[in-house]
C-alpha cells in the first residue's frame, strides 16, 4: 500500500460492497471528492495493490522497440499499448514513452525529401503515463512476439 498519511476522515464511512470493484470505486470516489487525491485499488499477481497520486516512482522508460504497433487513445486521457512481455510494470507504475529512435545503431535514416516515411520511427505519444490496467498474454507454443506481450492501459499524469 502506497498512500498518503493525510487520507483520514473525521467520521466512519458505513457502506456494504459485494465486490472488490465496488469497494475500489467507493474508496476512489470518497478520496477524490474529500481529499482531492484519488486512491486506486487493484489486484495483480495475487496481491492487492493500493496507491494514490502521492505515490511516485522513477518513470520506467520504454524503448521504441518494446512497443508492438502504435499506442492508441481508448478514452479521454487514456491510452492503450501492446509491448513485449514486461515483468517490471505494475499498477501505479509511471512509464515514459519513447522519444523516437534517432541515433540508434543500425537505424536507416531517410533524407528530408522522404520525410513522411521517417515519422514511423517515433511514437506519437511522448509523455509520462501512469498504469491503470495491464494484462499479460502468453502462448507457450508460439515463437511470435505478438503472442508474448503485455497490454497496458495508462492515463496521462496530471
Amino acid at each position: 500500500m502506497n498512500i498518503s498519511a493525510d487520507l483520514m476522515q473525521n467520521h466512519d464511512e458505513i457502506h456494504i460492497c459485494g465486490t472488490m470493484d465496488e469497494l475500489a470505486q467507493l474508496i476512489g470516489d470518497i478520496t477524490e471528492g474529500v481529499f482531492d487525491n484519488r486512491v486506486e485499488i487493484g489486484i495483480q499477481a495475487g496481491k492487492i495493490i493500493v496507491f494514490d497520486s502521492s505515490y511516485s516512482t522513477p518513470p520506467i522508460k520504454l524503448a521504441f522497440t518494446d512497443l508492438i504497433g502504435q499506442p492508441t487513445w481508448i478514452e479521454t486521457n487514456t491510452i492503450q499499448f501492446k509491448a513485449v512481455c514486461r515483468a517490471d510494470l505494475q499498477l501505479g507504475s509511471i512509464i515514459s514513452m519513447p522519444q523516437g529512435m534517432q541515433n540508434q545503431p543500425g537505424l536507416v535514416t531517410t533524407t528530408q525529401a522522404a520525410y513522411p516515411s521517417s515519422i514511423k520511427y517515433q511514437t506519437t505519444f511522448q509523455n509520462n503515463f501512469i498504469v491503470q490496467e495491464l494484462r499479460q498474454i502468453g502462448n507457450f507454443r508460439s515463437p511470435n512476439a505478438a503472442d508474448w506481450s503485455t497490454i497496458v492501459n495508462a492515463v496521462i499524469l496530471p
